[in-house]
């Protein structure tokens, strides 16, 4: 499957509800493949989480598993491989155990986040 942008006209919610969704049908009918392109962070957030899942999957108490949106779609991250295309270089942005790289995902929210909050520095709450 070539799936190109899912993020549009998506809510975040709804991406990341849609990325656990396709991982859990492509682990039960194991012959499909996929290729996604996204600009989502919020995908990239999902598609961790549910890597992450399945790195961590046999340390959690069996109780527990389902208090986790993404328990039917985690997947050894070594099934996965995430790239970065930068001014025409591809970069794999995946850590050794195969997460997305801290740094990677960071550098999104930060960049997102800088000037709201330097803008809090001058917010009164007035009471």
């Amino acid at each position: 499957m070539f799936i190109e942008e899912p993020e549009q006209n998506l809510f975040p919610d709804t991406q990341q509800e849609f990325v656990y969704w396709l991982l859990e049908i492509m682990q039960n009918d194991k012959k499909h493949a996929a290729i996604i392109t996204t600009h989502s962070p919020y995908i990239l957030f999902a598609l961790n989480n549910c890597m992450m899942g399945g790195l961590v999957r046999d340390n959690i108490p069996e109780e527990e598993v389902s208090d986790f949106a993404s328990h039917s779609a985690w997947i050894n991250p070594k099934l996965v491989s995430v790239f970065e295309l930068d001014n025409g270089t591809l970069r794999c942005v995946q850590d050794e155990d195969g997460i997305i790289e801290d740094n990677y995902l960071n550098t999104a929210y930060k960049k997102n986040s800088e000037e709201y909050l330097e803008l809090l520095n001058y917010y009164e709450d007035e009471e």
